[in-house]
């Protein structure tokens, strides 16, 4: 951070010059946060799951679970099974207030 203001300044010396252009643009992409006063944007439990399951495929090469898997302290397996079930609904156009966070933005990932 304090590179990051330095940046910001245009006070950049041999030793803040570490941060460039591209590394400050990189370090956004991941969702950095240069303040650290600032409110960090809450991830929703849907986004969390998800990347819990990503995390989960690229480690176990695959994303076949059983309903009582535990993974990372979450029940990533209940998870899945209901993403199973709301997707069926989300096919046949019988969505409730349940299955309708099943979004076609979501499906689509």
């Amino acid at each position: 951070r304090h590179y990051y203001k330095r940046y910001q300044t245009g006070q950049q010396d041999a030793s803040s010059a570490r941060l460039t252009d591209q590394r400050v643009t990189l370090l956004e992409e991941i969702g950095f946060g240069f303040d650290p006063e600032a409110p960090k944007p809450p991830q929703s439990k849907w986004d969390l799951m998800y990347n819990l399951l990503k995390d989960y495929s690229v480690e176990h090469n695959t994303i076949i679970t059983t309903q009582r898997l535990l993974y990372k302290g979450q029940h990533l397996g209940s998870w899945v099974s209901c993403q199973r079930h709301y997707y069926k609904r989300y096919q046949t156009g019988q969505q409730d207030a349940s299955s309708a966070r099943l979004t076609d933005q979501r499906v689509t990932l």
